[in-house]
């Protein structure tokens, strides 16, 4: 337990700065600002009104973990068990991989169909991209599926807490249905000679989110393998992987803003 010392907000700022600095955490005020906001109970986008306020003792102990675990790098969003994607709050926890937001350029793809059309999410995770989807362009018929129970878990239960009509599946590949575009934010990291830089935060994330198998693109070839000809598929890679992508799809394309470096291609299944 903490020392009944009044403890202001602004001096547990400081403090926090200091503590996420040393560890070496790349964004050590925002993080210290977001931990400090969801321990009273704030949202993401609210700052406490005066800093010169005391914060209650079991706050600052609550604090005092979340630094802790902050510091050894875990990732913020497990830590509070909230992410924003988009313009959703969503629920995550470790069952899956935190949403990173250069992935809404699938959303966007998504975006351009015709009303009514039938969208899938291969590799759903927390659901982050299938229900931006669905809250965007309610008009779509949204669907999602993981190879993993747990992360169908998370996707799941952010979809009854938003209320959207996504249904979610454990699947492995692409399920049996008729697809207008599938999206496929998969696997692609190689375990053995990493093609985008490993970071400490990457550890606390779930290995079969984040390893693609030999050269980082096995998962994503057997996902291909196993999908109708003539679908039309939308799949974020490393930028070192465009060239070979673009071999395992007809007509493929560049999607997003790509400054030279493709991170999402966008073609057909041979």
């Amino acid at each position: 337990m903490s020392e009944n010392i009044p403890v202001t907000i602004d001096a547990e700022l400081r403090r926090a700065i200091d503590v996420l600095t040393a560890a070496g955490c790349p964004a050590p005020r925002s993080d210290a600002e977001r931990l400090i906001a969801a321990a009273l109970l704030l949202t993401r986008d609210e700052r406490p009104e005066c800093g010169r306020n005391t914060l209650a003792p079991t706050v600052v102990d609550l604090l005092t973990g979340w630094l802790d675990r902050r510091a050894a790098r875990e990732p913020v969003e497990y830590i509070v068990q909230q992410c924003q994607f988009r313009r959703l709050f969503l629920y995550i926890d470790h069952r899956a991989i935190v949403p990173r937001e250069e992935s809404g350029t699938l959303v966007e793809t998504a975006l351009t169909l015709p009303e009514g059309a039938r969208v899938h999410d291969v590799g759903t995770g927390c659901g982050a991209i299938a229900l931006a989807i669905k809250n965007e362009r309610p008009d779509l018929v949204v669907t999602g599926s993981d190879i993993s129970p747990d992360a169908i878990g998370v996707a799941r239960e952010n979809a009854v807490r938003l209320h959207l009509d996504v249904r979610f599946a454990v699947a492995s590949g692409l399920p049996l249905g008729t697809y207008d575009l599938v999206v496929a934010n998969l696997p692609y990291q190689d375990p053995h000679n990493p093609v985008v830089p490993n970071v400490p935060e990457g550890d606390y994330q779930p290995a079969v989110a984040r390893l693609g198998g030999r050269d980082g693109l096995e998962v994503i070839r057997d996902f291909l393998r196993g999908v109708p000809r003539g679908i039309m598929v939308a799949l974020k890679h490393a930028p070192s992987q465009a060239e070979a992508v673009n071999a395992l799809l007809q007509c493929p394309r560049a999607v997003g803003v790509t400054s030279g470096h493709a991170r999402f291609t966008l073609g057909q299944t041979p």
